[in-house]
C-alpha cells in the first residue's frame, strides 16, 4: 500500500516525535490504540512509541516480523533491539544498536544504549549514553526526563524525583516522568506519593503492564494486593482478562525470589476464569519452577482437560512427569505433543511452537537417557544444539551423558 501525500507527512512528523523521545506526542497524533486501518510504515513508528512505555509484550511479534522483512533498516532493527533487551538477550541487542550508522548522533539510539548498559550493570557506559542523549536534545522537558532516568539508575533518588517533577511541571501528561517519579519515590520509601504517581501513570495508559505491576507491587507491600482487582473493575475491567492481560503481568515477575505474588494472582485468576485452560497451564509451570511437580502434574491434567488441543499444557506434563521418575508416562506424553504439533512446517513462525519443539525434544533425550537408550538420547540433544547452540541446559546434559558413557567404558 502507497502512502498518500498526507500520510508520508504524518510519517515524517511521527518518526521525528520518536527520535526525538515524544511518544506521548506519537499517540496525540495517530491515537492511543495500535492503528490497524493505518499503512503499515504508521502502525511501526505506534509500536516504537509503546517500546517507550515498556509496553512490548504485546508487539514483540511484529517487531520480529518487521526486522526479519527488513534487517537493513535502522528503525526495524531498533524495534528488534528494544524486544531483545526485553528478553534479556543483552549481547544480540548490542550487536543490532551498535550497527547503526550515526546512532551516536540520534537521542533515541543512546536512550537504548543506556537502558542496555544498565542491564548490564555498567554504570559509566550508562552514564555516558544518556549524558549524550541529553545534549542532543533542546526540548527542556525531555532532558529533565532523560535526567530522572539516568538518576534513577545511578540510585540518586531525591535527584531524580526532582527532574521528573520538572518535567511534569512542563509537561504533566509525560507518562514515562510518572513512572521514573514512582520508582525513585519507592526508592526513597515514599509508598503512598510513589502510588499516587502510579495511578496518574496509569490514568494515561492503563494497558501498561510494568504500571499495572507496580501498583500491584505497592499493594502487595501493605497486605492490600485485593484492592488490586477492585480496582481494575472499576477503572478498566477488560484488563482482568487472563489472556489479554493477566499472563503478561505474571511474565515480568521474578518467581524465583518469591512465587507468592504470582501464586496470589494466579489464584485470583482461577477463581474468575475456573474454565480457562491458559490459567491452569500457568499454574502447573509456576508450580513446577517451585519444585512442586506433583501439584503441577494436576494443574496441567486439568489444563489438558480443558484444552486437549494445546501442546503447551502436554509439554509441561511431560517435563513434570519426568522430575517425578515417571520415565514411560513423560514419553508418551512427549509423543502426543509431537503428533499436536504435527510436522515441521517452515510457513509456521508461532515462535512458541518453535520453542515447544525445542523442549519437547530436549525433555525426550532426558527421557531416553533415564531408559538406557545412550545413543538416541546424545544424537537427539546434538541436533536439538546444532538448530539452538544456545540451549544451555541441552549443552549441559550432553556434557554429562558424553562424561558418564566415557567413565562406563
Amino acid at each position: 500500500m502507497s502512502l498518500s501525500p498526507q500520510q508520508q507527512q504524518t510519517l515524517k512528523e511521527v518518526q521525528k516525535l520518536n527520535d526525538n523521545m515524544y511518544s506521548e506526542r506519537v499517540f496525540a497524533l495517530i491515537g492511543d490504540q495500535l492503528p490497524q486501518l493505518m499503512p503499515i510504515e504508521l502502525q511501526q513508528e505506534w509500536i516504537i512509541a509503546a517500546f517507550h512505555r515498556d509496553d512490548w509484550h504485546a508487539y514483540s511479534l511484529i517487531a520480529n516480523d518487521w526486522f526479519t522483512a527488513e534487517p537493513d533498516n535502522p528503525r526495524a532493527l531498533y524495534a528488534f533491539a528494544r524486544v531483545l533487551m526485553f528478553m534479556f538477550s543483552f549481547e544480540e541487542a548490542e550487536t543490532l544498536l551498535t550497527a547503526v550508522p550515526g546512532a551516536s548522533d540520534l537521542i533515541l539510539y543512546q536512550y537504548a544504549f543506556g537502558t542496555l548498559y544498565y542491564m548490564l550493570d555498567d554504570m559509566p557506559a550508562v552514564e555516558k549514553s544518556f549524558k549524550r542523549a541529553i545534549h542532543l536534545t533542546t526540548e527542556a522537558s525531555v532532558q529533565h526526563r532523560l535526567k530522572s532516568r539516568l538518576n534513577l539508575f545511578l540510585a540518586r533518588f531525591e535527584e531524580s524525583a526532582a527532574e521528573a517533577q520538572k518535567c511534569l511541571q512542563l509537561d504533566p501528561q509525560d507518562f514515562e516522568a510518572w513512572t521514573v517519579l514512582s520508582d525513585a519515590l519507592a526508592g526513597m520509601a515514599q509508598i503512598k506519593p510513589a502510588r499516587d504517581a502510579v495511578y496518574k501513570a496509569f490514568d494515561i495508559y492503563p494497558r501498561s503492564t510494568p504500571v499495572q505491576f507496580r501498583l500491584l507491587i505497592s499493594l502487595f507491600s501493605e497486605g492490600r494486593q485485593e484492592e488490586f482487582f477492585t480496582f481494575l473493575e472499576e477503572k478498566k475491567p477488560e484488563l482482568l482478562s487472563f489472556n489479554g492481560n493477566l499472563i503478561k503481568l505474571l511474565d515480568i515477575m521474578q518467581v524465583e525470589d518469591d512465587p507468592e505474588l504470582p501464586m496470589w494472582l494466579l489464584a485470583r485468576a482461577g477463581d474468575r476464569e475456573p474454565d480457562n485452560p491458559e490459567v491452569h497451564t500457568a499454574i502447573g509451570f509456576l508450580f513446577a519452577e517451585i519444585e512442586g511437580d506433583e501439584d503441577a502434574i494436576g494443574a496441567f491434567e486439568k489444563a489438558i482437560e480443558l484444552g486437549p488441543d494445546n501442546p503447551k499444557p502436554y509439554l509441561g506434563l511431560g517435563l513434570a512427569l519426568y522430575n517425578c521418575e515417571k520415565y514411560l508416562e513423560a514419553l508418551q506424553v512427549f509423543g502426543k505433543v509431537k503428533e499436536l504439533l504435527g510436522p515441521l512446517d517452515p510457513e509456521d513462525q508461532d515462535p512458541e511452537h518453535y520453542a515447544i519443539r525445542l523442549e519437547v525434544q530436549y525433555g525426550t533425550a532426558l527421557v531416553l537417557w533415564e531408559l538406557g537408550k545412550d545413543d538416541e538420547a546424545i544424537d537427539m540433544l546434538m541436533k536439538l544444539l546444532e538448530e539452538f547452540p544456545e540451549h544451555d541446559e541441552a549443552a549441559e546434559a550432553l556434557e554429562n551423558f558424553l562424561e558418564q558413557r566415557g567413565q562406563s567404558n
